[in-house]
């Protein structure tokens, strides 16, 4: 099993304590000062000194967190492509069968004897791929 390689310690404690500092003001100028800015406060110093001091206690934190965002993705990336094509996608393709276009060309039409695109031999001629620019 391959194993992936993990963002530095420092810059996963880095990510934590702009977060736990940002959860303190934001809570702070809410309410005002009380338990929980101060417990935000209280963890977003002690995730800054364990990232500068010894930034390897992290590592088990870290791998954690990497595992939260992978079964994140192997869930939300599927439901997020899903929700994207059936709001895009199908719209655009039936609108087009309502108004009758065949931009692939795909229905077969007996009458036609090749269903060849022909080209006018002038735009493909090798003068024409000279200074492109």
């Amino acid at each position: 099993m391959q194993t992936k390689k993990l963002p530095s310690n420092r810059a996963f404690g880095a990510l934590f304590v702009f977060v736990f500092a940002a959860l303190s003001l934001w809570r702070w100028l809410a309410v005002g000062w009380g338990l929980w800015p101060m417990v935000w406060a209280a963890l977003s110093v002690g995730v800054l000194v364990v990232t500068v001091v010894r930034p390897a206690f992290l590592t088990p934190f870290n791998r954690a967190w990497m595992r939260l965002a992978e079964l994140l993705h192997r869930i939300v990336s599927p439901v997020v492509l899903g929700v994207m094509y059936a709001v895009l996608i199908v719209p655009v393709g039936l609108f087009m069968r309502l108004i009758g276009r065949d931009a692939l060309r795909l229905k077969r039409n007996p009458q036609e004897a090749s269903y060849w695109v022909g080209r006018d031999d002038g735009a493909y001629s090798p003068e024409r791929f000279k200074n492109q620019f």
